[in-house]
This record gives structure tokens, C-alpha cells and sequence, in this order.
């Protein structure tokens, strides 16, 4: 790589001299902080004690949904240990030398090595765990990389302890170690002999991550926006803590440049660094870049692959791979009935990301339920990010040149290819926003659901109204019902709401269903989890 052009200024460091960025109220807040004595003694006091010891966690085989999987995942339970493991992360690593500055730093270190990293990867655990072996040495050389981790650790740390119902850390903690993170890259940037290799614009990369995902606000609450729904997973890899932050939209410019000036996701070669990015880098309307949480809560397609923490494609497994043989169900409807959209003329790998989702479905089923235990949750987790990945990365209907579609069931009420292959074009749209609907609120359960559903209703809701009059296609009708049962269950506003039970009365009335048990059945053929969705779904079919 060549020398790191320092005219190429990056628009996350904001210029503002020695305040590295920080608004005046934050300064006063900073001030504050470093004037309470009482607050340096208690802090100081606390890092005297001896630190947490990191234990390998006790894997809990089923978990109800009001768990944190990602607390799961990294457990302070007994468990045998190794005597290497009874160490902090930074003695168990042997000759590393951190720059500790302040008695505290320790347990943030600890904190993001035995609690933040294990729980985005089950199976790194303990003294197994590559992050910290990989990641705190390089912070030896640059400070900038030492105060973004340690402001992500706090940042982290303070959030779980909210999301507890405990009294989060101080606000001027957090603003102190963001602004010395910020004016620590700043120095970096302007001394263009401090970027000259790979390594080097990686570690900057991490950086900026650290600090475009971990915005601080003070008014900014953890809890979760209101869902019909009880969904699983929704604190698997911190997708509560991180889905509930905001997005610095700054930082994330950065990152995309940063990404293009390596040349492309596939060049980065530091470890988990393309995983951390393509999980969550992705493209949105209306913003520069965001998170893959920020894009799920707006509904945006993902501008790079999903690659797992070696750099290489992500895949997602199937029922049968979760499940075991011999409580295997050949009856399962892993969501045989979007097959209706071969019929219609859509490509194979369109309708293969339907089919995914109902067999996805049918998996996160048996989990809820109990029928499959000793569960690798990486796999599980990796199974929930690559299914929004596909969800989101579904072409948009203007992307189909309509006649070109080989399309094999007809309207009758139509009067000629073009007005079929619009119709077609519709539904398929209806279908495209019921799933990534269904994908925010069920399968990956993002805590700012509010705008993506709001949207994804409205939509539904426009593309029916649109659609001919006089279906009687009884698979079309079955589909249809599916997606207006999700969207009708997932709305709120009153007169929206009346108007998707209208239509879900009417297609009952023409399929001759007489009870919810037979509109279950129905929902079933598509992509249903029955504990996670028949509260909400029950609500809606017994308003009057």
C-alpha cells in the first residue's frame, strides 16, 4: 500500500482544535466528571478489587424468549477452568504491555474481552477466544485504537447495565473517552507516516467502527419500540444493545471510504474485521451508510456480501441441519406454499429466499418449543443475519422487465400479457414488504422497528389496492391472506387496521375458512412461528 495521501481529509474528525469534537454541553459535562473527586475515589476504589475472573460459560440449551442470548453466551456460571483462565484476559496473554492509563481501563479490557467479544461468537470463549489474542496487542502502538475500544467497552457496558435496570455509567466517562478516541485519530491522520501499511488503515477502520456504532444520547432510551409480536433471539449478539443506539451517519462515510481506499471488503485481511463490516455496513436511502440494524429499520438493500469472520461467504443452514433425525417432521411446511411464485413466473433464486424464510421459520418453531436442544447458536445466529441479508438484498419490482417473465398462471379478468405481468410485478411486491416486515419484527427482532413498520404496512397495503379485482386463484388467495394477516398484525393505526381485517375476512370468505385453527393452518404453508406470532395474529381476527 502506498503513503496514506494527507490531503484526503476524512469528514468524521470534526475540526474543532483542542475539543476534539465535543459540543459545549458535553464539555461541561467532561469538566464535571473530572472535577468529582468523589467519583475518582469510588472509581479508583473499584478497580482495586480483585478483577472479574473469566470463566469458561455453562451453554444453557433452551431459552425462553425473555433471555439475553448474548448474556447466555458469555455466562459467569461454574464451570471447570483451566488455570490460565483464572487470569485477567491481559496476564493470560503473557508478554502484552497496554498502555494502561487509568486503574479502570482494566476492567474495561476485561469487559470487552470476556463479556462484549464471546458474546458475538458463542465458541470463542474463554481463553479460546482469538479478539482480544488478535486485537489488545495492536493496541500497544496506537492509542487511538486503545481509547475507541475502551469507549466501545463503556458504551457497551453501560448500556447492559440499563437495559438491567441499573444506573448506567456516568455520561462524562463516555464523552471523556470518546473525545480522546477522536483527537487520538485526528493526530494520526495528520501524521501521514502513521497510516502507511494494510495494518495501519485497518486498525483505522476498527476505530471508526467503534465510534460510528456506539453514538451516545443522553435522552436515549434502551427499551424497545412496542411490537404485536414476542419474538426469539432479539438479544443474540447484542442485536438489543447495538440495535438500540444510534447510528453516527459521519462515521460511517468514513468507513465506506475507508473500505474503498483498502480496495474492497474482500482485501481486508484483519481478523473479523469483514464479518464486523458486512454485518454491519449497509447502504440506506436517505443516509450515507448505517448499520445492518439501521438498514433493517429502513428496509434497505446491503451494498456487500455476508462474509463470515474468516472473510469467507456466509451460509445459512436448514431445518433438517438444526433439527435432529429422529424428531425430524417430513410433514413440516418449511414454506411450501410460496411455491405459488414459480407459478407466476419469478426467478428460482427470487422465490428461494421465500422458501428459506418458511424453513427458517420452521427451525426458529422447534427452538421455541423445545424440540431441539444442544443447539450451536452460532450457527443459529448466523442462520438470522444471512436471512435479513437475503430479505433486504430482494430485487425491487422495478428491477423485472415483465416480459420477459416466463409466467405460468393467469387472471382471467385481465386483458392482455402486460396487465398479467403488472399484476404479477404487484403481488410480488406485496410479498417483498409482508417479508421484510415479517424479517424486522419475528426472525431478527430489531428494537427500532417503528419506522421499517410503519412503512412496510403502508406499502402493503398501497401495492393490494392496486392488485385486480376477481382472484380466484386459491394459492394466490392463500398467499395474499399471509400477507395480510402479518401486516394487519403489525399495525396500529385504527383505520389501517379495520381496513386489513376487511380484506382478511373477505379472502377467509372465499376460501371457506371457518376458524382461526384453519387460518393457521394456512399461515403455516408460508412462514409461521405460532408462539412468536399467534397472540398478535388472534388479536386482529377477533376485533369486530
Amino acid at each position: 500500500m502506498g503513503q496514506f495521501d494527507q490531503s484526503d481529509k476524512y469528514t468524521f474528525i470534526e475540526h474543532t482544535g483542542r475539543h476534539g469534537g465535543v459540543g459545549r454541553t458535553g464539555r461541561g459535562c467532561v469538566r464535571r466528571h473530572v472535577a468529582n473527586e468523589s467519583l475518582r475515589k469510588r472509581v479508583a476504589q473499584r478497580a482495586t478489587l480483585a478483577l472479574p475472573v473469566v470463566r469458561e460459560p455453562v451453554f444453557v440449551n433452551h431459552v425462553t424468549s425473555g433471555d439475553s442470548d448474548s448474556d447466555r453466551q458469555c455466562s459467569d456460571e461454574e464451570s471447570p477452568t483451566r488455570p490460565e483462565d483464572e487470569k485477567p484476559v491481559f496476564d493470560r496473554l503473557g508478554i502484552l504491555s497496554l498502555p494502561i492509563g487509568k486503574p479502570y481501563d482494566a476492567e474495561l479490557i476485561e469487559h470487552i474481552s470476556s463479556r462484549l467479544w464471546p458474546g458475538f461468537r458463542n465458541r470463542f470463549r474463554g481463553s479460546a477466544n482469538p479478539f482480544p489474542a488478535y486485537w489488545l496487542p495492536r493496541t500497544v502502538e496506537n492509542p487511538a485504537l486503545y481509547q475507541a475500544l475502551l469507549f466501545s467497552a463503556l458504551c457497551h457496558l453501560s448500556s447492559r447495565m440499563s437495559l438491567a435496570g441499573q444506573k448506567p455509567r456516568n455520561k462524562g466517562e463516555l464523552i471523556a473517552l470518546e473525545t480522546k478516541a477522536i483527537m487520538a485519530t485526528k493526530e494520526q491522520i495528520d501524521c501521514s507516516s502513521a497510516i502507511t501499511t494494510p495494518d495501519h488503515l485497518e486498525d483505522l477502520l476498527m476505530i471508526t467502527i467503534c465510534l460510528a456504532t456506539n453514538v451516545q444520547d443522553s435522552d436515549q432510551s434502551m427499551a424497545r419500540d412496542p411490537s404485536p409480536f414476542y419474538p426469539i433471539l432479539a438479544s443474540g449478539r447484542w442485536l438489543d444493545t447495538y440495535g438500540a443506539f444510534a447510528c453516527h451517519n459521519v462515521h460511517w462515510n468514513a468507513v465506506l471510504q475507508l473500505v474503498e481506499k483498502r480496495g474492497g471488503l474482500q482485501k481486508i485481511k484483519s481478523f473479523g474485521l469483514p464479518w464486523v463490516i458486512s454485518c454491519c455496513l449497509f447502504d440506506v436511502p436517505n443516509f450515507s451508510s448505517a448499520a445492518l440494524i439501521m438498514a433493517s429499520s429502513t428496509l434497505s438493500r446491503p451494498p456487500y456480501p455476508m462474509l463470515d469472520v474468516g472473510g469467507k461467504p456466509c451460509t445459512m443452514k436448514k431445518y433438517d441441519d438444526f433439527v435432529p433425525q429422529s424428531i425430524w417432521e417430513p410433514t413440516c411446511p418449511m414454506g411450501r406454499g410460496f411455491t405459488v411464485l414459480n407459478d407466476l413466473g419469478l426467478a428460482d433464486e427470487v422465490v428461494k429466499v421465500f422458501l428459506a424464510l418458511g424453513d427458517f421459520s420452521a427451525t426458529l418453531d422447534a427452538y421455541s418449543t423445545g424440540r431441539i436442544t444442544n443447539i450451536n447458536m452460532d450457527d443459529m445466529f448466523d442462520s438470522r443475519d444471512v436471512m435479513m441479508h437475503r430479505l433486504l438484498s430482494l430485487p425491487s419490482p422495478h428491477d423485472f422487465d415483465v416480459m420477459t417473465m416466463q409466467q405460468r398462471l393467469s387472471f382471467p379478468t385481465l386483458s392482455n400479457e402486460r396487465t398479467e405481468a403488472n399484476a404479477t410485478v404487484e403481488i410480488y411486491s406485496v410479498c417483498r414488504w409482508t417479508a421484510q416486515l415479517y424479517g424486522i419484527l419475528v426472525t431478527f427482532p430489531i428494537p427500532r422497528s417503528k419506522y421499517a413498520r410503519e412503512l412496510a404496512a403502508s406499502r402493503v397495503q398501497e401495492r393490494i389496492s392496486l392488485l385486480p379485482g376477481g382472484l380466484n386463484n386459491r394459492k394466490l388467495l392463500r398467499l395474499l391472506l399471509w400477507c395480510l394477516v402479518v401486516a394487519g398484525a403489525s399495525s396500529y393505526v385504527k383505520e389501517q387496521r379495520k381496513w386489513f381485517r376487511a380484506r382478511v375476512m373477505e379472502i377467509v370468505e372465499d376460501l371457506k375458512l371457518r376458524s382461526w385453527d384453519e387460518v393457521e393452518r394456512v399461515l403455516l404453508d408460508f412462514a409461521w412461528v405460532p408462539s412468536v406470532c399467534n397472540p398478535a395474529a388472534r388479536d386482529l381476527w377477533s376485533e369486530s
